[in-house]
């Protein structure tokens, strides 16, 4: 069916105004001599390294990162949605996980990254975005709760849904991209869903339980997650991610988390940036969901290198 994804009214404005608040936020929370850490998906919940394996696929699948079958070298980050990177595990919380995969060729969609070997995928422990309308993100940094209760009350308790899941380990739970992206001339959505054994119950009691499980689960065998792919149907929305599509998940590639003999580091990974616009312009995110990630991720990642640069600066220049 034909992708209609039409760019709101003031969209660039508003995610621009979401940017400077964001940064404003960031600014004055900084403190001298700490590093500056992700304004999103903040704490790490474990990271490893990993391979990406493309199926071999039927001819209508075959396009763009599905062209061939292949495999590729990847790393995977599951992350917290929010609150700081200190919170306890056991506290309600939408669960990420961001996937970058290396040696893809082709042009990027992020600008100024076009020949940017890797490609990214992100996505979360719920099927649907939980806010309806961009104006409802720039309530949120305004912390204008009570107004976004009387206009937008469903964002409020969709957001309650979505992060009030106990989560036993990152392994053992599946992952949605939440809002769609192109698959050429069709509009999908991502998905993967987990394929070990399910962890005992941990010790919600240390407020690093999740990295923790991971790291002993990985410790035995490598986990391996199925990559599906759903397609827009009759009905599904483009505009409106908070809407559950009805479609089939069609396995199109498996990611393969590899077996460890060491700790995982909260900080593992940090340095990495994520973006879903770091890919093929066959897989472009629709959506202003996906604008707005693009746009917000970039500009956080950018203020975050600038910062930690002028820290390390000045550790080189006490040293002199």
């Amino acid at each position: 069916m034909p992708i209609n994804d039409p760019v709101g009214f003031n969209e660039e404005a508003i995610i621009n105004s979401v940017i400077a608040k964001m940064i404003a936020k960031r600014e004055k929370a900084h403190s001298p001599g700490v590093p500056a850490r992700r304004f999103l998906h903040g704490k790490s919940l474990g990271f490893a390294n990993a391979v990406f394996t493309v199926n071999e696929l039927p001819e209508e699948l075959r396009l763009g990162f599905f062209a061939y079958p292949k495999d590729y070298r990847a790393v995977v980050r599951f992350s917290n949605g929010g609150l700081s990177e200190k919170a306890w595990d056991v506290i309600p919380n939408v669960r990420g996980m961001a996937v970058k995969i290396f040696d893809v060729p082709g042009p990027k969609m992020l600008p100024g990254e076009e020949s940017s070997r890797e490609l990214d995928i992100v996505l979360a422990n719920d099927q649907t975005f939980f806010v309806a309308h961009l104006e409802e993100i720039a309530r949120l940094m305004d912390g204008k709760f009570a107004e976004l209760l009387m206009k937008s009350p469903g964002t409020i308790f969709r957001a309650l849904a979505a992060s009030n899941k106990f989560v036993s380990s990152v392994l053992d739970i599946d992952y949605f991209s939440q809002v769609p992206h192109r698959f050429g001339d069709r509009a999908c959505k991502f998905s993967f869903t987990h394929d070990g054994q399910p962890a005992n119950f941990p010790n919600i009691f240390d407020p690093n339980y999740m990295r923790h499980s991971m790291e002993k689960q990985l410790r035995s065998e490598p986990y391996s997650f199925t990559f599906n792919v759903q397609f827009q149907q009759k009905g599904d929305s483009i505009a409106d991610s908070t809407k559950r599509w009805k479609g089939d998940f069609i396995p199109l590639g498996e990611l393969r988390i590899l077996q460890i003999n060491r700790k995982i580091n909260e900080s593992d990974g940090e340095t990495l940036e994520f973006n879903p616009f770091r890919t093929l312009h066959e897989h472009e995110p629709l959506g202003w969901p996906g604008r707005a990630r693009k746009a917000v991720y970039a500009a956080d990642f950018a203020w975050r290198q600038k910062i930690n640069r002028q820290e390390q600066e000045k550790g080189e220049r006490a040293l002199v």
